[in-house]
């Protein structure tokens, strides 16, 4: 338990010592894998940090031992290197974009199943602790929809660039309960950073990202989003339709709600909901459908 005093010398000769004691939680382990068919296995291991540790603690965790066990088959992932003790000088493990990077991977690749469980294990060896967590694919959801709308301009004469919007939209089984996340990025999910350094790429911020569950708002069997006026002529659209699991879904609504309260103090705090057994965080495998739309006026 650390105390906190505080003194309140604008209010003299009412001056006060308040102490306010905040509660020391033992740090847990964060994991962040997210399984794709067919792509290397990449995995982000780090720790919560107290309220008042350094800023720049580092926050992997090393030498952890991190298995994933699929059909009976164990598979040990590998740490990343590092050229020296320092926190900074780790060589990371990268996805298939190279927009995210990880500190724990394998080369093993897995192929796309919605029959069999995957499991994954992480004992951290310095701090004794244990995490657990499982996952499967979801069924596939395939895109129903891509296409433009009219554009804002009535006759175009190069003058002046007009813009339209983008719908994406797939069929709902309504017997059953149904997660999806709705993406739309124009051109690119990755553009080059020209800065070099050791991140070659960078993830592109979607234009449209949603994260919906299908009886809270359809209920007709279609779902469908619509872009703002985003897209101009001649720009890729490229629409993904993720079939989310609960655990996922959820783990995205309360990290966003968690997000957004961190930086408005008007916004109630909000507890991330995780998956992951003794710890934080999410193990998810991405089942999704991507499609590309050029968009001509």
């Amino acid at each position: 338990m650390i105390g906190m005093a505080i003194s309140l010398e604008a209010c003299q000769p009412f001056e006060n010592a308040i102490t306010i004691d905040l509660e020391e939680e033992p740090s847990e382990l964060v994991v962040e894998c997210y399984l794709e068919p067919g792509a290397p296995v990449r995995l982000l291991l780090t720790e919560t940090k107290h309220y008042f540790d350094p800023v720049n603690a580092c926050p992997f965790v090393r030498n952890a031992l991190v298995v994933i066990t699929h059909q009976g088959q164990r598979d040990t992932l590998t740490e990343a290197t590092y050229t020296s003790r320092a926190c900074s000088s780790i060589l990371p493990f990268f996805d298939q974009d190279s927009t995210r990077f990880y500190n724990y991977g394998s080369d093993k690749s897995y192929a796309y199943t919605t029959t069999e469980d995957f499991i994954l294990e992480v004992w951290d060896t310095a701090g004794q602790r244990y995490v657990t967590a499982q996952t499967r694919f979801m069924p596939i959801v395939p895109i129903k929809t891509l296409e433009h709308g009219p554009f804002n301009a009535d006759n175009w004469t190069g003058a002046v660039d007009p813009q339209t919007t983008v719908t994406l939209s797939c069929e709902d089984d309504t017997q059953t309960r149904n997660y999806y996340r709705f993406t739309l990025h124009k051109n690119a999910l990755s553009k080059r950073d020209t800065s070099g350094g050791l991140f070659s790429k960078m993830a592109v911020n979607p234009t449209l990202d949603v994260v919906l569950f299908d009886q809270g708002v359809f209920n007709d069997g279609t779902i469908f989003q619509t872009s703002g006026f985003n897209f101009y002529n001649g720009d890729w659209a490229i629409g993904t339709i993720y079939h989310l699991d609960q655990a996922y879904h959820d783990y995205l609504v309360t990290s966003w709600a968690a997000r957004d309260a961190n930086i408005n103090p008007f916004l109630q705090p909000a507890k991330v909901i995780s998956n992951i057994q003794g710890g934080q965080g999410i193990f998810t495998a991405l089942s999704y459908d991507r499609r590309r739309l050029l968009v001509l006026y």
